[in-house]
Order: structure tokens, then C-alpha cells, then sequence
């Protein structure tokens, strides 16, 4: 029998956080549902915790398979999916136990292609309701909204019909950074119907281990976004929001490339060219489009500062 929901989580090294998300969810006051865990070549005790898991609930389902990234791991889950809707969790987060029925009850009266409600985000003393309202939740209004980050583009804090998922051919990019905003800029060129739940149920954690000046460092993540700015690029390029997309994302693309410096300076300036007509760039990336090495040596230089300064902080708290 299909169920009502599928709860697709992409595990990856998270032992000392999967319990308190799996338990959430098993928490759940709507108890037709199925969980698949997917993990993504895991190298601590995850994938064995996802087993133990399974062995005490039928509705929980183990894949396990070598380690892809973020973006296959997600679409791996959905194509295992056979709820009539899903929804994506991230394994070191939590979720309110009336999360799915309301936003269930919420799809199924509006009948709603996506429904979307507010989350938490939660790190250190920090504990802030974000709130996702957008009047009459027009698609192009939606859309531009996930572009300007006033609607978050995780999938977290989405119920979406899987009917229309599939009927639309919406599919995870196989990319580790903003594939969840790929596939709801996506969702939003389709003529789909939005509904709204005025209510935080999910709680999004930044841990500090994981924190965002950490992650920056990564080598990793220039090519990431160099990655995320030519999917969504390919997506948008021939819309109506291509020039949207210049004037949002495309600007954090082009710092997190050039900081890493991921490309050869030709292959950075040939990019990011769409920029140079920005009035409003940041004096830095303007420069950088001119003088790559220059620009590269000062935002280095500019965020390794930054990083003592945080440092510092944190030792003086302390």
C-alpha cells in the first residue's frame, strides 16, 4: 500500500547527530510513512546505526552505496521513493512530531503540488524563526524569491507531490552545493500550485564543527560552486530570471570561485562576464574581472583576517 509520505534522508558521517533525527521522525503524530536512509558511503558507525534503525520499524528502508555526494545521494532516495508525497531531512537536524500531518492535511485540502512552512535555525545560543510567507505565492514571485534568499531553497522544509515530481522530470543535479535550490527554481518555472503552513516544525542546526567559516576553507567548495553556477546557469539562461540570477546568486558564485581559485583567470573572467554590468558589485569582484590575481590576493588576504578575528572572539568569550 503506497504511503501517504516518504522521508528521504542523505546520511553521510553523522553518528552523534542521527539518532535525535531518526527519533524524530519516528515520532511523528501521522504514522503512514516510509523513511529511507541513504547512505552515502559513510566511514564512521552511520550506516550501521541505519541498519539498527530498520530492525525496529518496518517503515524504515537501508540503502547503502559509495560515496557520490549530496546531489546523486538525494536523487538516489527519490527514485526509491514510492510515497504520494516527500519531503527531504537532513540527518543532523530534527523535526516537530506534527510536521507531516499538518503539512500533509495542508497539500491534500489545497491540493498543493509543494507546501512549504517555516523552519528553525539553530546554532551556538543562536535559536531563529525564519519565516517564509510570500503573498499570493504567484510561481514568479517564488522563484525570484528563492534567488534574492527571502524563500529558503532547501527542500527541508518542502512537501512536494511526487506525481508532480516526476510528471515534470525534475531531478537532483549531480552537484554537492545549491542542488536543492536547482530543483525548486526548477519546480517554479512550472505552472504548479503553492500553499503556505504559518508554522516552524523544522529545526536546521548549524553545528560547530560544521560551522560556516570551517566549511569555507574546504578546497572544495570553489569547485562546488563552480559547479552549482553552471547547472543553474544552463537552467535560467534562456528565462526571464537569467538577469535575476546575475544579480543574486551568481555574485556568491563568483566570491567563493575566485577565493579557491578554481578557474585560470581567462576561464574565471569568461563566466562571471555577466557581472561587469552589475552597478552594484562589490568593488572586489568588479576588480577581479579585470585584474584576477590582484582581487584573488585581497579577498585571501581580507578572510584570513576575518578568521583570526573570529578566533579571537571565541577565545575571549571564553
Amino acid at each position: 500500500m503506497q504511503p501517504k509520505v516518504s522521508i528521504i534522508v542523505a546520511v553521510y558521517n553523522v553518528a552523534p547527530f542521527l539518532d535525535k533525527c531518526i527519533v524524530s521522525l519516528k515520532d511523528q503524530a501521522l504514522k503512514d510513512f516510509e523513511v529511507i536512509l541513504v547512505d552515502d558511503g559513510s566511514t564512521d558507525s552511520s550506516g550501521k546505526l541505519c541498519e539498527e534503525f530498520a530492525m525496529h520499524d518496518h517503515r524504515i528502508r537501508v540503502f547503502h552505496k559509495e560515496n557520490e555526494g549530496v546531489g546523486i545521494t538525494r536523487e538516489f532516495g527519490n527514485s526509491h521513493a514510492v510515497g504520494e508525497y516527500f519531503i527531504h531531512v537532513d540527518p543532523d537536524d530534527w523535526v516537530e512530531d506534527s510536521m507531516l500531518e499538518d503539512l500533509y492535511n495542508e497539500a491534500t485540502q489545497k491540493q498543493a503540488d509543494v507546501v512549504i512552512c517555516d523552519f528553525y535555525e539553530e546554532g551556538g545560543n543562536e535559536h531563529l524563526l525564519r519565516t517564509q510567507s510570500i503573498p499570493m505565492f504567484k510561481n514568479e514571485k517564488v522563484l525570484k524569491a528563492y534567488l534574492y534568499g527571502k524563500l529558503h531553497g532547501s527542500c527541508c522544509n518542502k512537501l512536494i507531490k511526487r506525481k508532480t515530481w516526476v510528471n515534470l522530470g525534475i531531478h537532483f543535479p549531480p552537484i554537492n552545493f545549491c542542488e536543492d535550490l536547482y530543483v525548486n527554481v526548477k519546480l517554479a518555472l512550472f505552472p504548479i500550485r503553492y500553499a503556505y503552513v504559518n508554522k516552524a516544525y523544522y529545526h536546521y542546526i548549524h553545528h560547530e564543527n560544521h560551522s560556516s567559516l570551517t566549511n569555507f576553507n574546504n578546497s572544495i567548495t570553489g569547485e562546488n560552486a563552480y559547479q552549482a553556477c553552471l547547472a543553474l546557469k544552463s537552467l535560467l539562461l534562456n528565462t526571464d530570471y537569467w538577469q535575476t540570477f546575475i544579480e543574486t546568486e551568481m555574485k556568491l558564485f563568483s566570491f567563493l570561485v575566485l577565493y579557491h581559485g578554481t578557474l585560470s583567470a581567462k576561464e574565471y573572467k569568461d563566466l562571471f562576464k555577466p557581472l561587469r554590468k552589475q552597478g552594484s558589485l562589490r568593488w572586489d569582484l568588479r576588480l577581479s574581472l579585470y585584474s584576477y590575481g590582484i582581487a584573488r590576493f585581497i579577498v585571501k588576504k581580507r578572510h584570513l583576517i576575518a578568521i583570526l578575528w573570529y578566533h579571537v572572539r571565541a577565545l575571549i568569550k571564553s
